[in-house]
């Protein structure tokens, strides 16, 4: 049985489904939705990640074609988005003995540079198991943490911190998750520590960055895309 709204793809889960040898029909609409379903006759033949992996080459900026491994379903599967490459065309500083985390890191890419840049100790926090599994297979040696949000790293801190932080809760647009990511960065920042991330020059953030980084500076802005600095952690802000 499948459920899903009608704009997010369900009304081709009868073929689908079909492909997978069942006859399915959609059993109930309503509210722009539908659950689509089908019986077996027997069972399936299980279906290993590597059945449905989906390897590509991309073109990292400042490393140069790599392979790389997505799966359906997980953002920008086999490709690089623009905000994430010029992100990456930004990056520098690395230091080899820093900490770095890739938050929100997907299958990867930003961590994955991070590492051929120089870094040492990279970690990967990603809430979709999926792009979890693709993650641990693109970039070999980072610690991957599934989970979302600050909380899934305990008290974890970090040198460097970078990100395409997501502005989506569900599929409405949201400033939201973006603020909560920039509140919760100082709690997990080493001293002299920084952020540095992309995001869609529309969104506000520069107030929330000032009340908690003694700098905040724009490094690159090119398109609608722009990526912001902020370190180190003013004197009394570590979080809320």
């Amino acid at each position: 049985m499948v459920y899903g709204a009608n704009d997010e793809g369900t009304g081709a889960a009868t073929r689908e489904l079909g492909d997978m040898g069942i006859e399915a029909r959609t059993w109930a609409v309503g509210g722009r939705c539908r659950a689509v379903g089908g019986v077996l006759d027997e069972s399936p033949r299980p279906i290993a990640l590597t059945d449905v992996e989906i390897v590509s080459t991309l073109d990292l900026p400042q490393v140069g074609e790599r392979e790389w491994v997505g799966y359906p379903g997980v953002f920008a599967a086999g490709r690089l988005d623009a905000g994430t490459r010029l992100l990456l065309r930004s990056l520098s500083g690395i230091e080899p003995d820093g900490r770095v985390l890739d938050y929100g890191a997907g299958t990867g890419i930003i961590g994955a540079v991070a590492k051929e840049l120089g870094a040492e100790r990279v970690t990967l926090l990603e809430p979709d198991a999926l792009a979890a599994a693709a993650a641990r297979r693109n970039v070999p040696g980072a610690t991957v943490v599934e989970g979302a949000g600050w909380r899934a790293l305990d008290e974890a801190r970090f040198d460097l911190v970078i990100a395409n932080p997501p502005y989506h809760q569900g599929k409405a647009e949201t400033v939201q998750p973006v603020l909560e990511f920039i509140r919760g960065a100082p709690a997990h920042l080493a001293s002299g520590g920084r952020i540095r991330f992309v995001l869609q020059r529309r969104l506000p953030v520069e107030h929330e960055l000032e009340q908690r980084f003694d700098r905040v500076e724009v490094i690159a802005d090119e398109g609608p895309y722009r990526v912001w600095e902020g370190g180190p952690t003013l004197s009394g802000s570590r979080g809320d």
